[in-house]
C-alpha cells in the first residue's frame, strides 16, 4: 500500500480526463486496504476526489467502479464485505479539512 500511496502523493500528472479512473485507483486501495494502520494519506485522497465528483454514497461508489472495471466475483464480494466500514459513519465519509 505505500508504493500506491508514494505514487500517487508524488504524483505531478494532470489526472483531470482522467479523473474517474484516478479515484477508482485510490478507492480500490482503500478497499482492498481498510485493515492497514498507514491508510490514513489514502482515506483522505478517497474523501477529496470521490467529494469532488459528487460521490457520497455507496451505490454512487459502485457505479463509478463499475463504469471502469469491475469483477463482481471479486470487487463485488470486497466491496459487499467492506461497504459498511468504507462508507458508514466514521473519517472515510467526510474530508478533512
Amino acid at each position: 500500500m505505500r508504493k500506491l500511496q508514494n505514487l500517487l502523493a508524488n504524483d505531478a500528472a494532470d489526472w483531470t480526463p482522467l479523473g474517474p479512473l484516478r479515484l477508482w485507483v485510490v478507492g480500490m486501495g482503500v478497499l482492498d486496504a481498510l485493515e492497514d494502520p498507514e491508510l490514513g494519506w489514502l482515506v483522505g485522497e478517497w474523501a477529496r476526489q470521490a467529494f469532488s465528483r459528487g460521490v457520497t454514497t455507496a451505490g454512487q461508489a459502485e457505479r463509478l467502479f463499475r463504469g471502469i472495471m469491475w469483477i463482481d466475483t471479486l470487487h463485488g464480494v470486497l466491496f459487499r464485505e467492506r461497504q459498511e466500514r468504507f462508507f458508514g459513519k466514521g473519517p472515510l465519509l467526510a474530508p478533512k479539512p
